[in-house]
């Protein structure tokens, strides 16, 4: 899961306006971004978005 598919999830054009959805700074967006999302954040929003976004684990398998 990326920043990107959350954003194309709700339908955003901004980091910002995906920040007050999840109730985030731009900031903690911005680090998800380069940074990646934690698996633990990637799970609750997979739950958030009944599915439709799924958590990226296998990057953590590896």
């Amino acid at each position: 899961m990326t920043v990107d598919d959350l954003k194309k999830h709700y339908g955003f054009k901004s980091d910002a306006e995906l920040a007050r959805k999840l109730k985030h700074t731009r900031g903690t967006i911005c680090k998800w971004r380069y940074g990646g999302i934690p698996i633990d954040r990637q799970a609750r929003l997979q739950l958030l978005t009944n599915g439709d976004v799924k958590a990226s684990i296998a990057v953590f398998l590896a």
